[in-house]
């Protein structure tokens, strides 16, 4: 009796309403982990400005001192042509003058390697140090009219050693230096404006230092320009400067150019070195990265993550001298300005996980049939809202309402997967999330199409089994359809053995000339492999031939009120079906048009084949092969290849037949499988003999539909 009662009583469904209020219990576990939250983040917030605003601080401070450095000697550079173009001195009053210069620049700012002075008569007045404070004073002279970089210029250098006050001199004869055929002076001789150079080693004389040059025109009351003045600055001082500065306990200062090179890094000694190293060469973590995040971002301060470990990272760029941007780089480990904060963090977290243990243990046994129940509706709604339908719902639970939602899911997935393979996935929840009746009618959007074909289909058709053939169709199918959903195309139909495809619509998608022509690509590699099954199960072997074009269409719902269809329709959506047709005369495997060629030229390997006139159409299109996504794939060399293509198009357009033959052979020596090359030897050959119309343009006619 009492078993009989205890089974009729578990069969009773409780109501959600019910279960709801014993859940009121867990608001003050609710409460206090939103209290923790909530400080921990402001908390989090107010460290991450306080580093901020100190990243802030010492950027400005390296800022302050590279324009104290560089201004001090722009305007000294300016000042000394100045004097001397307005006063008129002999060779040893300009040696003096150097000399003196280079005393004074040497006491007051350390940076300088040397002063100097350069002429209309290809001579030099330079004064620096040559090492241990040691001070070298230069001249180097050249003949009357003498022809400019020829070896004619003589250089004495006299060698101060300060130790043993002692001097040394240096004759040197027959040198070819000679300032005025240097693209420093010719540029400052042109414009008679200042000028900064690039960062570069020197080796003119005394030690190889890398710094840069800022020089300034000297130009008399009259207008005529006579020389120009400058300086020397050694860049070793900005990585003095920066080993002063703090930030924190593991971050790092440094300083690199808009060309990835490094003029300032910590404990880093360029001197010697054979070049200023690249910021991908150095090993400190989170350094290279944060500057490609910096490019790609293009924030002056960033929080970024390096393997496991989150960094912030600053940048200010620094513009005006030279033809590169400076950028003072920071980077700080995020545990340098919260690892305080975590540990105060961690044991309010260990408190509080105390006194959340105690609550669990008193109300689980009240809630956990309500709570675990609804975590697996909501999960599988999601599922369901992202069209994952593989897996049926399981519910197990007491509660009626529960009971009745777990049933609706399910029928609501079965539904979806029936409704699943007739329309794209990505469509249906579109659908599914705006809610709207479909009814017919579209819109004009700028898609990229892409088309695919099986060469010869027809004849595979017509002597494989029909059984065999719809199994490996399919399997090719789903190899195709796979790789086009993981790249977010839309599968707008299948034709026999085509597949018709676009990105653009639904959704715009971000790239889509670039994930187009990743799908042609992963289409082609896939294939190789299960070609190479189909072989081994002695079944014929599917070549796929691939069209892409980008351009406007028509694109929505097409049909009548009993059923729809979402598809593109226009003349662009014939271009590509025409560009695949066309890989039949040039060889090819994927043929894509400019309009792709101009998106992804910079990240794909491709080649130009051919100016052509569509059918149907009246004007020209350049048409590419599209080989790889990586250039190290091609197994020839596709740079020298498409130089000589260049040459050859261009000459063959200018109906240049036989010097254009030549190009092309070259194309074959490089390519010997080439089937372009050959194919515009063969059309110069018989241009040759039948020379084209007068109004020819080098465009050819494409008559394949």
């Amino acid at each position: 009796m009492f078993s009989s009662l205890i089974k009729k009583t578990k069969q009773i469904l409780i109501s959600l309403r019910f279960s709801i209020l014993f859940t009121f219990v867990t608001l003050f576990i609710l409460a206090i982990t939103t209290i923790l939250v909530i400080t921990y983040y402001e908390l989090s917030q107010s460290m991450t400005k306080i580093s901020y605003q100190l990243t802030h601080q010492i950027s400005s401070s390296i800022d302050q001192e590279i324009n104290n450095e560089l201004s001090h000697a722009l305007s000294q550079t300016q000042f000394g042509a100045s004097f001397i173009s307005n006063n008129i001195l002999s060779t040893q009053k300009i040696s003096n003058f150097v000399l003196n210069m280079m005393e004074y620049e040497k006491r007051a700012h350390p940076s300088v390697s040397s002063v100097f002075w350069s002429d209309e008569k290809g001579s030099v007045f330079l004064s620096g140090e040559e090492g241990n404070n040691n001070i070298y004073s230069q001249i180097l002279t050249r003949p009357i009219n003498s022809t400019p970089g020829s070896s004619e210029a003589t250089r004495e250098t006299s060698i101060h050693f300060l130790k043993t006050n002692t001097i040394k001199k240096i004759k040197e004869v027959n040198l070819t230096y000679d300032p005025r055929v240097r693209e420093w002076y010719k540029t400052i001789k042109t414009t008679k404006k200042s000028f900064i150079t690039d960062v570069y080693q020197f080796l003119y004389f005394g030690p190889h230092f890398w710094g840069i040059t800022i020089a300034s025109p000297a130009i008399t009351p009259s207008g005529e320009f006579i020389g120009a003045y400058g300086i020397n600055i050694r860049i070793d001082f900005l990585r003095k400067f920066i080993e002063k500065i703090k930030v924190s306990e593991h971050g790092t200062i440094f300083i690199v150019l808009d060309d990835d090179r490094v003029i300032a890094f910590p404990k880093l000694n360029q001197y010697g070195n054979p070049a200023i190293k690249n910021i991908n060469s150095i090993l400190t973590p989170g350094v290279n990265k944060s500057f490609s995040v910096y490019k790609t971002l293009n924030k002056n301060v960033f929080l970024f993550k390096d393997k496991t470990q989150q960094y912030l990272a600053s940048y200010k760029p620094i513009t005006g001298f030279g033809p590169h941007t400076f950028y003072i780089g920071i980077v700080i480990p995020e545990d340098d300005f919260v690892g305080v904060l975590k540990k105060a963090s961690f044991m309010i977290f260990i408190i509080g996980l105390i006194t959340l243990i105690v609550s669990i243990l008193l109300v689980s046994r009240l809630i956990s049939h309500i709570v675990q129940p609804m975590k697996k509706l909501v999960f599988e709604t999601k599922q369901i809202k992202n069209f994952k339908l593989a897996h049926d719902i399981k519910i197990d639970s007491r509660i009626k309402e529960v009971i009745v939602l777990a049933d609706a899911l399910h029928d609501m997935k079965i539904g979806l997967r029936l409704f699943q393979k007739y329309v794209p996935a990505h469509l249906v929840r579109e659908l599914i999330k705006s809610g709207a009746e479909l009814t017919a009618g579209g819109a004009k959007k700028n898609l990229v199409v892409l088309f695919s074909d099986i060469k010869d289909f027809t004849s595979i058709s017509e002597v494989l089994d029909p059984n065999k053939l719809m199994i490996q169709i399919c399997e090719y199918f789903e190899v195709l359809s796979k790789i086009i959903m993981e790249e977010h195309g839309t599968i707008d139909k299948y034709i026999g053995d085509s597949i018709m495809t676009f990105w653009g619509a639904p959704l715009s998608e971000p790239q889509p000339c670039h994930k187009a022509a990743r799908a042609a690509i992963r289409f082609q590699k896939s294939l190789n492999i299960i070609n190479k099954k189909w072989q081994k199960q002695g079944l014929p072997v599917f070549i796929t031939r691939i069209g892409i074009h980008m351009g406007d269409a028509i694109v929505g719902n097409l049909g009548s009120s009993e059923r729809l269809n979402y598809t593109a329709l226009g003349d662009n959506i014939n271009v590509t079906s025409r560009l695949e047709g066309i890989n039949k005369i040039y060889g090819t495997k994927i043929i894509v048009s400019a309009a792709i060629y101009k998106e992804i030229k910079n990240q794909f390997t491709l080649r130009f084949l051919d100016r052509v006139i569509l059918k149907g159409k009246g004007k020209a299109i350049a048409i590419y092969e599209l080989i790889a996504e990586d250039i190290h794939e091609v197994s020839f060399n596709i740079t020298t290849y498409n130089k000589f293509f260049s040459q050859g198009f261009a000459k063959y357009e200018q109906r240049q037949w036989e010097d254009a033959i030549i190009d092309f052979k070259a194309c074959t020596d490089i390519y010997q499988d080439d089937f372009v090359a050959p194919l515009f030897i063969q059309r110069c050959l018989e241009f040759k003999i039948n020379p084209p119309d007068s109004n020819w343009s080098g465009n050819h006619g494409i008559h394949v539909k």
